[in-house]
């Protein structure tokens, strides 16, 4: 364990406030992140950890120190000050952890709806029946569907692992019992859903020509466009994107109206 510096002090109000707003927005040890939507997060840790070492030193405390209370396993959750072991990604008791992801989901939901564009609207007014939007989900349900998703996860990556080990078989059964066992197990997987890495493969491809959303996502491909940055500050568009305003037009009007009852298409 380390430890302060014989010249080291006590660490004033201002450097454990300054430790725990860096603690607050620590991911699991992790402080770089190469995603780019990640990396503004990246940079303010790193300026926020800068701060705090040089305040450190000001104080007389060992940078080691500062280290050392980032990844420490045991510590005090920064809410309510319980003792925990074993620290989570934001150093905060099961509670607290909980009260916090409530209210995450909470803003977060209320974020993704002020954001939603009229297309998404339209979408989610379409899908209702079938399936809840995220933002409109209890915290209760996104933790559910989590721990499904988890779960699928998790079982795939055991029954990959199972189809790369070669069976073998028994010394006590035939080659055509053994034949008979295999072919029962596949339709046991069939029946309770469980798709190999073939079918995945070839569901994927078949989605992939014949879904009218990937034809269309390759339509526009196959269209380009050969607008300038010029062009489009001035107010202008290339002859092929004037026809996808147009097109752009009609895909909102035929959405808005599927979306309030008025179409024969659903």
């Amino acid at each position: 364990m380390t430890t302060p510096t014989a010249k080291s002090k006590k660490p004033s109000k201002e450097f454990l406030t300054a430790l725990k707003d860096l603690k607050l927005i620590w991911d699991a040890g992790r402080i770089y992140f190469h995603i780019p939507e990640l990396k503004e997060r990246t940079r303010i840790k790193l300026q926020k950890q800068d701060d705090l070492v040089e305040l450190g030193r000001k104080e007389g405390l060992s940078p080691k120190l500062v280290y050392h209370e980032l990844r420490k396993e045991e510590s005090n959750c920064l809410i309510c000050n319980k003792q925990i072991v074993g620290r989570n990604h934001k150093f905060l008791c099961p509670e607290c952890n909980d009260r916090e992801q409530r209210q995450e989901h909470k803003e977060s939901s209320e974020q993704k709806k002020k954001a939603l564009t009229p297309i998404e609207r339209y979408v989610d007014k379409i899908r209702i029946d079938d399936e809840t939007p995220e933002y409109q989900s209890t915290f209760k349900q996104v933790k559910e569907h989590q721990n499904e998703r988890h779960a699928r996860h998790v079982a795939s990556i055991f029954g990959a692992i199972e189809k790369l080990t070669p069976s073998t078989k028994p010394a006590n059964m035939t080659n055509k019992e053994w034949q008979r066992e295999k072919q029962r197990n596949n339709l046991r997987e069939e029946e309770q859903g469980v798709k190999s890495w073939a079918q995945i493969e070839r569901n994927h491809k078949f989605e992939w020509k014949n879904s009218p959303w990937w034809i269309m996502d390759h339509t526009l491909k196959d269209i380009g466009c050969r607008c300038s940055a010029d062009e489009l500050r001035a107010g202008e568009c290339c002859k092929t994107c004037k026809v996808l305003i147009k097109v752009h037009e009609y895909l909102l009007d035929k959405f808005k109206d599927a979306s309030q009852g008025r179409s024969t298409i659903i």
